[in-house]
């Protein structure tokens, strides 16, 4: 950090931490006012993380705002005297894990144990919550979703007093679109796909919230997506993807364009057949198996990590339960049918010649069952003809990877030793066998 003298220095080091049980940061939330950090801490690098609370000028942290269970996304109210966070008991099974989501706020100085509990759990592991707290002090705002769809938006009036102060507003309820709600001067911006499949910016006043009183400020683009929206300097930055190239533009808050802000033409999806990306990985992976098992012939070396493979089993798993919506119920008959006929582990034949396959998991991966990894190598190593079928464990890491430069190295080493090994690369050269 930067101090008031203007000289640097460091508030937390995560290279300094014992090396035992291999903690990591998950994120960092600085206070309105600078006097406090709160950060996530994980062990093994799992999704599970617990916040702890630092004081800036002494770099001491305050042992009674650490929250033990599995706590992230502190965001702090506007006076800094306290921060909203995501709970979830540590002992509940991974596979459940969403629908014992809550939402707590804590107070600094107070006993954690007795946090104020906002909204409490859905129950249901196919929804999520995401939430936040307008810069101004004047809005909280939750977003249930349910795979890529949002289920519901409610706010709560944060200045209101007696039973107002804990009452919810609904926003919006619906089951066939995805939305996001920013907070800025006592209006809400949505950016919705409702109506839009590229998404718009639509703008309400919390006095009126019904769906007449929606406006639409910025349409629509036919060419490109909108995939994001900031408020910054009371002007509306928006992102957009066109052609695999994003674009970022500056709105006024009436939804005028203000400026274009030029960007190198950049991050165009052409990667080498070999390059281990993350387009290989979590969902990508099961495009990986997905590609594998339908069309061997076209591929010499396939990577695949923390990949979702038995499409099946996979409620049963992880954080399969939540992704229902999205992939499909296999317990019911309309669903499974579909499932079954692109899931991957499904399709490992006798006798086939598949690709060189190397397989990556994290041994602590809470998101995608490392089981997915295990069943599908024992598979095809079972069942191929053609190159090798491998599985890299990596020890101490979670569904993101490890944290370390070592670890990270390591991955990205023996993928690329692998897939240049397996396509005959001689002097970096590549020679097909």
């Amino acid at each position: 950090m930067r101090g008031a003298d203007g000289k640097d220095r460091v508030l937390l080091d995560p290279n300094t931490w014992p090396t035992k049980d291999n903690p990591s940061l998950h994120g960092w939330h600085p206070s309105p006012d600078g006097t406090k950090l709160a950060y996530s801490l994980a062990l093994h690098s799992a999704d599970a993380a617990t916040i702890h609370v630092l004081d800036v000028a002494t770099a001491q942290e305050a042992a009674r705002d650490a929250i033990s269970e599995d706590s992230t996304g502190a965001t702090w109210a506007a006076d800094s005297k306290g921060f909203y966070y995501s709970f979830i008991p540590m002992d509940v099974p991974a596979a459940v894990r969403p629908g014992a989501q809550e939402i707590r706020f804590h107070r600094l100085g107070e006993d954690a144990a007795k946090d104020t509990l906002v909204r409490g759990k859905t129950g249901d592991p196919s929804l999520e919550m995401d939430f936040d707290a307008s810069r101004d002090g004047h809005w909280l705002t939750v977003s249930v979703w349910s795979g890529e769809v949002s289920t519901a938006v409610y706010f709560r009036d944060l200045r209101a007093r007696g039973a107002a102060a804990t009452a919810w507003t609904t926003l919006c309820k619906y089951d066939h679109a995805r939305i996001s709600a920013f907070a800025y001067k006592d209006r809400f911006y949505l950016v919705t796909t409702d109506g839009a499949p590229n998404s718009r910016v639509m703008v309400v006043d919390p006095a009126h919230p019904e769906y007449e009183h929606w406006k639409e400020i910025v349409p629509e683009r036919k060419d490109a997506r909108l995939e994001d929206l900031s408020i910054v300097g009371g002007k509306l930055v928006l992102k957009y993807v066109k052609d695999a190239i994003s674009r970022l533009e500056v709105h006024g808050l009436d939804g005028a364009l203000v400026r274009e802000i030029p960007l190198p033409d950049l991050g165009t999806a052409s990667l080498p057949p070999f390059a281990p990306d993350d387009d290989e990985a979590s969902f990508g992976g099961l495009l990986m198996g997905a590609a594998l098992t339908q069309r061997p012939d076209l591929f010499r070396v396939v990577l695949c990590g923390a990949p979702l493979l038995d499409m099946i089993r996979f409620p049963l798993v992880g954080w399969g339960g939540g992704w229902t919506a999205e992939y499909g119920n296999p317990t019911k008959e309309d669903d499974f049918r579909p499932l079954l006929a692109y899931s991957p582990l499904h399709h490992v034949q006798s006798g086939v010649r598949y690709p060189s396959l190397l397989l990556m998991s994290p041994a602590n991966d809470d998101r995608v069952d490392p089981m997915h990894a295990r069943k599908f190598v024992a598979e095809v190593q079972a069942a191929s003809t053609g190159g090798p079928a491998l599985l890299r464990i990596e020890r101490d890491s979670g569904h993101m990877g490890a944290d370390s430069q070592k670890s990270e190295a390591g991955y990205y080493g023996d993928a690329y030793a692998f897939a240049l090994a397996e396509i005959g690369a001689v002097g970096g050269s590549m020679n097909a066998k």
